[in-house]
């Protein structure tokens, strides 16, 4: 995953009583050579990591375009619609406000490609070949123009989505699974690859079929789901029935649940295809609300994480810390024995934040600690362990 303009600085280190472990906070040498290793112990330190529930989708500037011809004129054009749909993606909106910078840089659109290139793709339906535009956009020039434009910013650590979804076919109840129906599957993809969702389809086998009981799709049975999102490693369920009514309409019954939250809702389409599409937006719409951060007004987060005793430790909560694409800068405070206190500086507030570290589990508040207005939340790290 590429970020846009991170940095780390240590402000000030005390001296109080030597760490128990390979980190000595004594001196400024000492903090270099922790820079120095920072990128060799990221090897490390991933031996001892956990998985998170979030994973960070790390297509979110790879876009492929259907494209006639390779002239400058089509390939311009393409590039075009390929830098909306990124920012489409990366700041969770549906649709782009109309502005004055997004159509600069819409004339400017090369200035936010890192690389492209032409492939030749063989159609399964009909074995003839069509064009396609692979585009790299920089990560760093987007977020810039996203600042810029005072747009939203959902990171790329976004919750994995199961779909689970009843529909009506030749008369009878079915669920949407990986094997069957590649046109259905086909309308979920181009719909989750526009608005950046990582998801999953049940391969309804006996196993699935044993996980999950008859009719808990259909009639909304959310709990009756949860063994088969346990074996998906699914981080958020989506159960959606379609009905069709008369007329061509569609009514759709939509549920998304993650582990803490439930959003229902129920809508109509005109078309099948159509009511596919819009339990992707509406996934995209819901969870982009919740974890996208709005504000441009960077401010200071103080935290601290106590017994970080191996440098493998310190890696890893920096880097976990980096890794947000909200966070613009990272600050090492103060350093006393096992207790280091950082600020970020950052346009989230500390609820925004706080659904990401609740939703990780891998920096965990003391509760036994009571906190005070002007100290810091203390932490504990999990994701060595």
């Amino acid at each position: 995953m590429q970020v846009a303009n991170k940095q780390v600085d240590i402000v000030s280190v005390k001296h109080d009583e030597p760490c128990h472990g390979e980190i000595m906070a004594t001196s400024r040498p000492l903090i270099q050579t922790v820079r120095l290793f920072r990128r060799v112990c990221l090897i490390v330190a991933a031996t001892f990591a956990v998985s998170t529930p979030a994973e960070s989708v790390d297509w979110l500037y790879d876009v492929e375009l259907a494209v006639e011809s390779q002239g400058d004129t089509e390939r311009i054009r393409a590039m075009r619609r390929g830098l909306e749909t990124v920012l489409v993606r990366v700041t969770g909106l549906r649709e782009l406000p109309e502005s004055a910078e997004l159509a600069d840089a819409m004339r400017q659109v090369d200035a936010y490609q890192l690389q492209f290139r032409y492939e030749n793709v063989i159609s399964q339906s009909n074995s003839a070949a069509s064009m396609r535009l692979i585009v790299n956009y920089d990560a760093v020039a987007i977020h810039r123009l996203i600042s810029l434009t005072e747009l939203p910013v959902w990171s790329a650590q976004r919750p994995h989505v199961l779909f689970l979804i009843s529909n009506d076919f030749q008369g009878k109840r079915r669920v949407l699974n990986a094997i069957d129906d590649l046109g259905s599957q086909e309308a979920l993809r181009k719909t989750a690859s526009l608005r950046g969702l990582a998801f999953n389809l049940p391969l309804m086998d006996l196993q699935d079929r044993t996980l999950l009981p008859e009719g808990a799709i259909a009639f909304q049975f959310a709990e009756a789901t949860r063994p088969l999102r346990l074996r998906m490693r699914a981080d958020a369920v989506v159960t959606a029935r379609i009905d069709s009514l008369r007329l061509g309409v569609h009514r759709i019954w939509l549920s998304i649940r993650e582990e803490s939250l439930q959003a229902m809702m129920v809508f109509d389409t005109s078309e099948a295809e159509d009511a596919l599409a819009e339990v992707v937006h509406r996934t995209a719409d819901h969870l982009s609300r919740r974890y996208a951060i709005a504000s441009r007004e960077t401010t200071a987060l103080r935290l601290v994480v106590v017994d970080i005793s191996k440098i493998e430790e310190y890696t890893s909560v920096l880097d976990y810390l980096e890794r947000w694409e909200f966070i613009d800068r990272v600050l090492v405070s103060e350093v006393v024995g096992t207790r280091f206190e950082f600020e970020l500086i950052t346009a989230s507030t500390w609820a925004q934040f706080a659904v990401y570290l609740a939703e990780d589990g891998l920096l965990v508040q003391n509760q036994a600690r009571e906190s005070l207005l002007d100290q810091a939340p203390e932490f504990r790290w999990f994701g060595s362990r």
